[in-house]
């Protein structure tokens, strides 16, 4: 059997499904999980990059090799212009839109490593700075990605594997 791919995960409800597969995954995988939010916006201005930007930015974090990728956003990130994105969709970097609410994107992504965690996943790289993460720094080798130092909290920061600062 193959390793579950983001096609087989469209959804936090189906994590389960594919569980339940029982797929034989080789360890040392390593995930790439992009909370959208977090890192595309910015925090010169307080809003979003230029769909420009944003493109440029995930361009640059998706040089990181993994076996599994999945951004995730709320519903108005998506509307704003991340739909017209030439980087997010199913060839590239899959996307996944989580409820409106705080941290949402954060627990979203905590469920799929928590997945990929229990079918042999060894190492993520997070695009975000959020400071959420660190409880899979303690499970997992995790490189962290942020956009600029102002976006990288100071506890991902200290117990985080490798931290690359793209700005």
């Amino acid at each position: 059997m193959t390793a579950p791919t983001p096609a087989m995960m469209p959804r936090r409800t189906d994590l389960l499904r594919v569980a339940s597969l029982g797929h034989a995954v080789p360890s040392g995988r390593r995930g790439l999980l992009v909370d959208l939010e977090n890192f595309l916006h910015c925090t010169h201005t307080g809003g979003w990059v230029s769909a420009q930007d944003a493109d440029r930015r995930l361009r640059r974090v998706l040089d990181v090799e993994a076996d599994f990728r999945l951004g995730v956003c709320a519903p108005g990130l998506v509307a704003s212009y991340l739909g017209r994105s030439s980087v997010v969709g199913a060839d590239v970097l899959p996307l996944r839109v989580c409820p409106n609410a705080p941290d949402a994107a954060d627990r979203m992504l905590l469920e799929v490593a928590e997945h990929l965690l229990s079918v042999g996943f060894t190492a993520f790289t997070v695009a975000s700075g959020d400071h959420a993460f660190c409880e899979l720094a303690e499970r997992a080798d995790l490189d962290v990605v942020v956009a600029n130092q102002h976006a990288l909290s100071g506890d991902l920061a200290a117990c985080a594997t490798t931290v690359r600062v793209l700005a």
